[in-house]
């Protein structure tokens, strides 16, 4: 091609590829930096075959199933990295709201093993281990999240919430239909999450088996937002650093799930859906299909959440 033609034909991809880059804005100084999220559909949830391939336990398998096909005809923004502490901690000390009590943790135990237990005293100021500004904000309830989103749909007069099931997944997703938004071995995963892995067994004194990832991605647990690659929408920490709270009330399965992308508000309001895995979470549930739950009111030492905000 002559050089005058490879000139023009630059030029004339330069729009296709700024087009592609995803648009972040923030609507306040400290509010969250987050993304756009394009219109799309997909398919939710995972089958009986990833499943059994990930070593899912019979009792846990069918969570995420039977995969539904989700069209969300409208894009949406989301969080570009879950809630920080410091971007939490804004919010807690201008509404005086109070920290807790308690916040389940894991504790070294006398045999190495470690378990978790709710802890008196553990609260987001000081979750039982060290934590940057920049880390995610933990030991926060779906309660705890969704004041948040309150108070910053107030101060912005942005609709902020937390996202739905479906929203997340497409997000997390990004394109991508495996259980995990990267390929390659186990060991892969150190590289592009913050999972449980050697660094986690070390620290616990317990034995490199096969519930840890074998390799080490130097965070024992949680780590700053950002310290790993994003995905293909420009997010980070879909999978592992924290646990992430949906908006959605708790089913059993995607039986029912509603086909537009919406939250679903009907079932268990009093437990609310979590997403994504964190860094104490084995193989099997850091994937972008794996549901699980929790109490609205419970805090925990490995949970935190991100926002969305309708367009």
């Amino acid at each position: 091609m002559p050089a005058r033609l490879l000139i023009l034909f630059a030029i004339a991809m330069l729009p296709l590829a700024a087009a592609a880059q995803p648009r972040e804005f923030r609507d306040c100084r400290d509010c969250p930096l987050m993304v756009a999220i394009p219109p799309g559909a997909f398919t939710m949830g995972a089958d009986a075959a990833e499943e059994e391939r990930e070593g899912l336990s019979p009792d846990l398998r069918g969570r995420s199933s039977p995969p539904a096909r989700i069209t969300l005809s409208r894009g949406f923004a989301i969080g570009k990295f879950p809630v920080t502490r410091t971007e939490f901690l804004a919010f807690a000390q201008g509404t005086n709201r109070t920290p807790g009590l308690s916040c389940w943790g894991l504790a070294p135990q006398p045999d190495g093993s470690g378990r978790w237990q709710e802890r008196q005293r553990l609260t987001w100021t000081a979750p039982g281990f060290g934590q940057t500004p920049q880390d995610p904000i933990v030991c926060v309830s779906w309660a705890d999240a969704a004041a948040y989103a309150e108070w910053l749909s107030r101060r912005t007069g942005r609709r902020y919430r937390l996202p739905s099931e479906a929203e997340w997944e497409y997000a997390a997703r990004a394109g991508t239909t495996g259980p995990r938004t990267w390929t390659g071995d186990a060991a892969a995963a150190c590289t592009h999450a913050n999972v449980r892995d050697h660094s986690v067994a070390d620290f616990y004194r317990a034995p490199r088996d096969a519930s840890f990832f074998p390799c080490s991605d130097g965070f024992v647990h949680t780590a700053r937002v950002g310290a790993f690659p994003p995905n293909a929408f420009g997010l980070h920490d879909m999978l592992g650093n924290v646990w992430q709270w949906t908006q959605d009330c708790w089913n059993p399965t995607l039986q029912g799930q509603p086909r537009l992308g919406t939250a679903r508000e009907t079932g268990d309001c009093l437990t609310r859906t979590a997403r994504g895995g964190s860094w104490s979470n084995d193989p099997r549930f850091l994937r972008v299909g794996y549901r699980s739950s929790g109490a609205a009111t419970v805090r925990s030492s490995n949970t935190g959440f991100r926002l969305a905000r309708s367009e």
